[in-house]
């Protein structure tokens, strides 16, 4: 198997390892809760075996791809929000009803890159600019953050689609304290 196809079923049995937990808090007791938490010890040690041989497998060159998509796709928003007016800002809500919706795109196209969904980028050409302090999101600040990204990212010594995900997940919590709370 590749790199792709373990990641696959490690998602897949991610999904199947949750769906166990939220039966398992559904049932109090009885046969019925008892099976689902034999289920999900054997899902979840399927799931630490894959992990496994995802980090040891020989050939990395999907992460190795996923890390420069994830580069590419970093870049490809600065290079948008790059040379404003200094006054402008982007928009938060990106014009939907999400305060932050903004972040929400940066993270699920970065979040598309490491789940092997995508090789390639999205390009973030119909951005929402305003120069409501309340409402807006300093631009060079963001490039400041992204830049550092970037960084991190080049970075990661052991490349593999965990260590993609563990980066993923440390980045969402900055995003989140840089520019959220």
């Amino acid at each position: 198997m590749n790199e792709l196809e373990l990641l696959k079923q490690i998602i897949d049995l991610e999904k199947l390892s949750n769906f166990l937990n939220t039966q398992i808090e559904l049932w109090h007791e009885g046969a019925e809760k008892q099976e689902f938490v034999a289920n999900k010890l054997i899902v979840d040690a399927n799931i630490e075996d894959l992990k496994n041989e995802i980090v040891t497998i020989e050939d990395k060159q999907f992460s190795q791809k996923a890390k420069a998509g994830i580069i590419d796709q970093i870049n490809a928003y600065i290079y948008e929000i790059r040379g404003k007016h200094p006054r402008i800002m982007l928009h938060r809500d990106q014009g939907t009803i999400l305060k932050n919706e903004l972040f929400a795109s940066i993270a699920r196209d970065i979040r598309m890159q490491i789940n092997g969904k995508v090789f390639g980028h999205n390009i973030p050409i119909d951005l929402f600019y305003t120069i409501d302090e309340n409402d807006g999101v300093n631009i060079e600040q963001l490039i400041h953050f992204l830049t550092n990204e970037i960084e991190i990212i080049r970075n990661i010594s052991d490349l593999n689609f965990i260590s993609l995900r563990n980066y993923y997940n440390v980045f969402e919590i900055r995003i989140i304290e840089n520019f959220i709370t």
